[in-house]
């Protein structure tokens, strides 16, 4: 399965929870399946730093935010209903690094239940999104989930009306 990894923080070294946790499902993931990783990171340093991860997915992008611009966008979120948290983690650059993974490769998963994840739109079709409801319901997105929960429910419906 060709997975797109998305997680708001570079996960290598491992060394906290906020890395640890990504790291190790990157690892498991990419033991059966073609896992590309896109994160961010703070500093040139922090890159350097994690480029050992490519010896655990088959790509790695990531999008570099200067503290000074990740605090501007979380201020500038405050005016908006979405949470400023999404401005703090945006990356212009990685958004359209993903924008373009996701119209040219056919990933068959996305894993996305962090903060990065939740800032980039896409319009690819995808099988299968983890975490969906951890995304802000922008109108991609929000028609997806609608149609994800009507079929959902349809399921639900229907294996209740087999049991019967």
């Amino acid at each position: 399965m060709r997975i797109l990894f998305l997680c708001h923080r570079l996960p290598y070294p491992p060394k906290r929870g906020g890395k640890i946790r990504p790291f190790n499902m990157i690892r498991h993931l990419s033991r059966r399946h073609e896992v590309t990783v896109a994160t961010v990171a703070r500093s040139a340093a922090e890159v350097a730093d994690g480029q050992d991860l490519r010896k655990y997915c088959h790509e790695l992008h990531v999008g570099q935010i200067p503290t000074y611009a990740g605090w501007g966008r979380f201020g500038l979120y405050t005016a908006t209903t979405y949470p400023a948290t999404f401005g703090y983690f945006y990356s212009p650059a990685l958004d359209r690094t993903v924008q373009t993974l996701l119209a040219t490769r056919d990933f068959e998963a996305i894993e996305g239940g962090t903060r990065v994840a939740a800032t980039i739109e896409w319009t690819a079709p995808v099988k299968y999104v983890a975490k969906l409801v951890e995304f802000p319901l922008r109108r991609p997105l929000r028609d997806s989930l609608e149609v994800g929960l009507a079929v959902a429910k349809q399921a639900l419906e229907s294996h209740d009306t087999q049991r019967d």
